[in-house]
């Protein structure tokens, strides 16, 4: 799935913390400051002139650590979420397969995540996943107690990218619902044993 970001929401995002009040005022008592406190004898730039410079500096000040914010803020959040790495046929646990994922920040046993993954333009909830342990190369084993009926096949066939997968540690109330409903089928309701 291609990112529909275009060109002008990263400039937005990058500036969009750059052109506040602050800046103009942190600029304007700079620039004005400058003016004032150093000798006209020891430069050889007219008045404006050093003004100007001083302004393109502080600009090109400002825009930096603005970028360098942002930059920071993104990094950040690329690597909160869990990533999926592999999803294997294991049956150590309850199912008779395990999810592998990798992680920045330490997952405590017993969380559960959801997995979901666009289809159609759509995101939609694909498992429910366990964690279980951690595995001497630091990865995070999973045992998914649900796993939606269509992805559990293209899961088991080796359809999916793993990239394509994104593991939620917030788990919405519409999936476990679902999760329930298959587990535990209301009554008078059975689902296909596969």
């Amino acid at each position: 799935m291609k990112n529909k970001k275009s060109a002008t929401d990263f400039l937005q995002l990058i500036f969009s913390s750059f052109f506040r009040w602050w800046w103009a005022v942190v600029t304007a008592v700079v620039t004005f400051a400058s003016w004032q406190l150093v000798s006209r004898d020891d430069i050889l730039l007219t008045a404006p002139m050093f003004i100007i410079l001083i302004l393109i500096g502080s600009v090109l000040l400002f825009l930096a650590l603005s970028v360098g914010y942002q930059g920071w803020l993104i990094y950040q959040e690329h690597f909160t979420r869990p990533r999926i790495v592999g999803f294997l046929k294991c049956d150590i646990y309850d199912d008779d397969h395990v999810f592998l994922l990798e992680s920045d920040i330490d997952i405590a046993q017993g969380t559960v995540i959801e997995l979901k993954r666009f289809h159609n333009g759509v995101e939609v909830a694909i498992a429910l996943v366990e964690i279980r342990e951690k595995n001497s190369k630091g990865q995070y084993q999973a045992d998914p107690f649900w796993i939606s009926p269509g992805p559990h096949r293209e899961l088991t066939m080796g359809q999916f990218v793993y990239s394509e997968i994104e593991a939620e540690p917030l788990v919405k109330r519409r999936t476990l619902q679902n999760a329930i409903d298959y587990i535990i089928p209301p009554r008078g309701d059975a689902h296909e044993q596969e």
